[in-house]
């Protein structure tokens, strides 16, 4: 990978980590902020439901957040497996590359002798545990993505209710004081004359 490569891929990784982190954070500060000044209602087709139900979609949204980002630690893990796994493999393949111009090859760590068809059964070993870190990698990827959505979508649509909640009460508060009002008949008191 070159070092422009690496570059982006460290940006991207902390732009990416930066975002989850302030969207949850976000998602928390909503859900404390509410809950200090929420009044249950009777559950029903009303404004406190509503809030209740905005409520729940926004701790749903931190919840996908928490997850994404465990997701996110597990990707890197793997990630750096399936690194590892392809250093290895080359060392391999250039050991078997030296084979041809040897007539040994010793292990590195024992330096007993290895014969050419161990190198050949490690390197096919290896790229079929690259091809199934691969394929893991990227249904993780795909996983990462789905929290980002529910952590998103449930963020925004948890907030509209919230608002729609606030105002609805507020025009169900005047329509309530507007009704008190038409109640109690206005009479003014003009002085008596005799």
């Amino acid at each position: 990978m070159t070092d422009e490569l690496k570059a982006t891929y460290e940006h991207w990784k902390e732009a990416a980590q930066k975002l989850d982190y302030f969207l949850v954070g976000l998602s928390a500060a909503i859900v404390s902020f509410e809950v200090r000044d929420f009044h249950p209602d009777v559950i029903g087709m009303n404004p406190g439901t509503v809030e209740l139900t905005g409520i729940t979609l926004i701790l749903a949204s931190m919840a996908f957040g928490l997850r994404r980002l465990r997701a996110f630690v597990s990707y890197l893990s793997r990630n750096h497996s399936r690194l590892i796994l392809e250093l290895d493999v080359e060392r391999r393949e250039a050991a078997l590359a030296a084979y041809d111009r040897v007539e040994v090859v010793s292990d590195l760590k024992t330096g007993a002798p290895i014969s050419r068809e161990y190198i050949m059964e490690e390197v096919q070993r290896g790229r079929s545990l690259i091809d199934k870190e691969r394929g893991e990698w990227s249904a993780n990827a795909r996983r990462l993505q789905r929290y980002h959505d529910g952590m998103s979508w449930c963020l925004v649509l948890g907030l509209l209710l919230i608002i729609g909640a606030r105002v609805w009460k507020a025009e169900f508060l005047q329509a309530k004081a507007d009704a008190v009002r038409c109640e109690t008949p206005c009479t003014t008191h003009a002085p008596h004359t005799t």
